[in-house]
């Protein structure tokens, strides 16, 4: 189809080409696959940038070496309602991760200052949402939170987006999450960058987890332990340990899984 593969030993990850529109985005240059390399599994259904309308007019490509540690796939193209305003996006990957990096680029080429708001929509396709801090929502209920990361998870597979620091207003519906990282007036002849880590693994989703503390760099430890039947001392086979979180700071929420 012309689309585009990015490959390394760990992910496969398709971005559909400038020209290739699907069901939920009507301009290509999108992430609309995404797997672990060793089961080539695939269950994600597209991600796009959701600020405002746009077309990609070009693509570079830009492979790694010795000076450039990651891969890049690069797109050009303009606002379809404001050609003042200019989009790159890209896509980066190195050799043997498994995170991908999309950067999205909005520079303002007018005398003005320009609003925008930086934002994506996500279809997790086969996955099953779950909203990092809050859980998996009923298919039919409507989610708006604000959180650190979200994710999509199905058989021997996840998927989760965050961001390096912050929180995203997410919408959440069903397989489909509308996320709000940020609103911005960009000064002439000025630029605003958005970047969000896509990371791909298997069903642990506490790898994301783990993924999103070491990005944030955020204090945490491990526990560890046995659980024992009670007035025998002995061990109790097969148990599933959960922690439940019933409070953010000092405000007090519904218990939920952390």
């Amino acid at each position: 189809l012309g689309d585009f593969l990015i490959e390394n030993s760990s992910i496969r990850v398709v971005v559909s080409d400038i020209q290739h529109s699907t069901e939920f985005s009507s301009v290509g240059g999108n992430i609309i696959d995404l797997a672990k390399k060793s089961d080539n599994l695939d269950y994600f259904g597209e991600i796009y940038f959701d600020g405002f309308r746009y077309s990609f007019t070009r693509y570079e490509i830009q492979l790694p070496d010795e000076e450039h540690k990651e891969g890049v796939l690069r797109f050009f193209g303009r606002s379809s309602d404001n050609s003042n305003l200019a989009i790159t996006q890209e896509y980066r990957v190195k050799p043997d991760d498994n995170i991908i990096r999309v950067v999205t680029i909005i520079e303002n080429k007018a005398t003005e200052p320009q609003s925008v708001e930086l934002k994506d929509k996500v279809v997790w396709g086969g996955g099953m949402l779950f909203i990092g801090q809050h859980g998996s929502p009923p298919p039919t209920e409507k989610v708006e939170t604000e959180c650190d990361w979200v994710c999509g998870r199905v058989e021997n597979y996840s998927v989760g987006l965050t961001i390096a620091k912050g929180q995203m207003k997410t919408s959440n519906l069903r397989n489909i999450s509308d996320i709000t990282y940020k609103k911005a007036s960009i000064s002439p002849g000025s630029k605003m960058t958005l970047e969000r880590y896509m990371y791909v693994g298997d069903r642990d989703i506490s790898r994301i987890t783990g993924f999103v503390i070491d990005l944030r760099k955020e204090p945490h430890g491990y526990i560890t332990g046995t659980v024992i039947e009670a007035g025998k001392e002995t061990p109790v086979p097969d148990v599933e340990v959960r922690v439940r979180c019933d409070r953010i700071g000092e405000q007090k929420v519904p218990p939920r899984p952390y």
